[in-house]
């Protein structure tokens, strides 16, 4: 196993985030939880998935970041921030929560939606997956009122 492996099992995809001896910490890119620890030996029989298997299941395409616009790319640093205090204790959960509760103060926005940034860059592993989706605004017929 190599970091940043993609591998499936039963419909499950996950990414590979760090390796040591016989474990290996591992992100469900389908549920978007925050990374666990398994035994090495629990994950035989998995198999190899490509970025494009994993964009295509989630109904996502991600967009270069040179051309998204300027305020989307601004919100994605931005959360790139908030998430790049942790990375460095991503092996170790209990640096990690702390870290997540750290942040969360610091930045004033809640443990969850610092939880949400980071298994979101994880997942994806870039930077453009941090862009707020669009909204789309349901056209609404005018009264007279």
């Amino acid at each position: 196993m190599e970091k940043n492996q993609l591998i499936k099992c039963q419909g499950i995809i996950y990414r590979v985030l760090a390796v040591e001896e016989d474990s290996i910490l591992l992100i469900d890119c389908i549920k978007k939880s925050m990374p666990r620890w398994y035994e090495i030996g629990r994950i035989e029989g998995y198999e190899d998935c490509t970025e494009e298997e994993l964009l295509e299941s989630k109904g996502i395409e991600l967009v270069v970041e040179q051309d998204l616009s300027q305020k989307a790319r601004c919100t994605a640093h931005k959360r790139f921030t908030v998430v790049a205090g942790i990375l460095p204790f991503l092996n170790d959960d209990r640096f990690r929560v702390e870290a997540v509760k750290k942040i969360s103060k610091e930045k004033r926005i809640s443990k969850q939606t610092v939880r949400n940034y980071l298994c979101q860059y994880l997942t994806y592993q870039s930077i453009s997956a941090l862009v707020p989706k669009e909204r789309a605004v349901p056209d609404r017929e005018l009264t007279e009122d």
